[in-house]
């Protein structure tokens, strides 16, 4: 996760897990997770919240800002190979 004083990116994309194979791409800027908008928290919460939350969970929907679109992704957790 890159962020700067108030936006958040996607830094990491894994080759063959749900993220690149339903589209996510690096430097996506990250909206909300599971409905909690990134710009709501602080940037404690921020980084233990979009870090850490993400491993502990089964599903997760991501929204993000692409070239001033909107896109939602819905990934389902899957071990790193």
């Amino acid at each position: 996760m890159n962020m700067d004083e108030k936006d958040t990116y996607m830094r990491r994309i894994y080759k063959g897990l749900d993220g690149e194979i339903k589209g996510l791409q690096l430097k996506d800027k990250k909206i909300s997770m599971n409905e909690v908008k990134v710009d709501s928290l602080n940037i404690c919460a921020k980084y233990f919240k979009l870090r850490e939350t993400p491993h502990q969970m089964e599903s997760l929907i991501i929204k993000v800002n692409r070239d001033s679109v909107e896109k939602e992704f819905k990934l389902e957790k899957a071990e790193l190979r």
